[in-house]
């Protein structure tokens, strides 16, 4: 497993995500981080690249919000 964190300024660190390789360099498993619970939940109806995987992963933690 492979795990994507964030960096603040203060350099405290965040967890995003964990890939999970399933075989193939195109076809991964994600689980996302849940800060509630402090675990990673997996997402089942995930199977894509890294790539996709971080651009998930962005967009859940680091688009901002919009009134």
């Amino acid at each position: 497993m492979a795990a994507c964190q964030g960096e603040l300024a203060d350099s405290a660190r965040l967890p995003w995500m964990r890939l999970r390789y399933s075989g193939s360099a195109h076809y991964w498993g994600l689980a996302i981080h849940t800060p509630s619970n402090g675990k990673y939940q997996p997402t089942p109806w995930f199977i894509g690249t890294p790539q996709e995987a971080l651009d998930l992963a962005c967009d859940l933690y680091v688009t901002p919000l919009t009134d």
